[in-house]
């Protein structure tokens, strides 16, 4: 599989000097900040489906503003948002538009404005902050808050119901046979890219992935059950070849 790209090492440099922003307004109100709560947000979430309970929307919203408190206290950097879900949050939380304002407004001083993959690819200058990878963006996240919970884990919400869909967009793939192996490349490439090798039973639900783009879980066919539907797609979250789909 692909490693990740190549970025500036955060944890060769001490934290020390890569201390948060002296002028954050964030820096003394982290408590405050996680203490806000915004029940509207959780109903939508519930109703979306995109949580089993009330206390998993607090939660994932928790993360969702611990993004925003780290993008503002290291703005030196560009911080990717490593999970689907906790990024689904916050696009829903801006849908509140009048709230997320005032949100922004009362606790940070500065609108926060999100900007899409599609928006960065398309901008006449390249971003000049160097980008942490998601090693670096968890030695600085454990540096403010502690230990990165589950919820950055996408891979781990996945069920048999969880909808996907292919994390390159524009990616050209096709499956190969090799031996016992069912082979996923990315043809648009040259040389051509292999992006995972599973057992060849599994090779229906890599054509179906291939060619379908956007599916849910219980959906891949040619596996013995529902266990090694979930165990495939799990696998392909983690590995970011697949992205939860909100």
């Amino acid at each position: 599989m692909q490693s990740e790209p190549t970025t500036e090492p955060f944890r060769a440099r001490s934290l020390r000097a890569v201390r948060p922003e002296p002028h954050s307004q964030l820096l003394e109100r982290v408590p405050e900040v996680l203490s806000y709560r915004a029940p509207f947000l959780e109903d939508k979430l519930l109703r979306l489906g995109m949580v089993r309970s009330r206390a998993d929307a607090a939660a994932l919203f928790q993360e969702a503003k611990k993004f925003l408190i780290l993008t503002d206290l290291y703005s030196d950097y560009d911080l990717p948002i490593y999970s689907g879900r906790v990024d689904e949050c916050w696009h829903q939380f801006v849908l509140f538009t009048a709230e997320y304002a005032e949100f922004c407004a009362t606790f940070v001083g500065h609108f926060f404005h999100h900007q899409p993959y599609e928006a960065v690819r398309y901008l006449t200058t390249p971003l000049a902050l160097p980008v942490l990878s998601f090693e670096d963006f968890e030695a600085a996240y454990e540096a403010v808050f502690g230990a990165l919970p589950e919820n950055w884990h996408d891979y781990a919400a996945v069920g048999i119901h969880t909808r996907l869909h292919v994390a390159r967009w524009d990616a050209e793939l096709a499956v190969k046979v090799e031996g016992e192996r069912a082979v996923l490349v990315r043809t648009d490439t040259h040389p051509e890219i292999v992006l995972c090798r599973v057992n060849l039973r599994a090779r229906p639900a890599l054509e179906c992935i291939a060619s379908w783009r956007t599916f849910y879980v219980r959906e891949l066919p040619g596996l013995k059950d529902d266990e090694e539907r979930v165990t495939l797609a799990r696998t392909l979250v983690k590995y970011k070849l697949l992205d939860v789909a909100l």
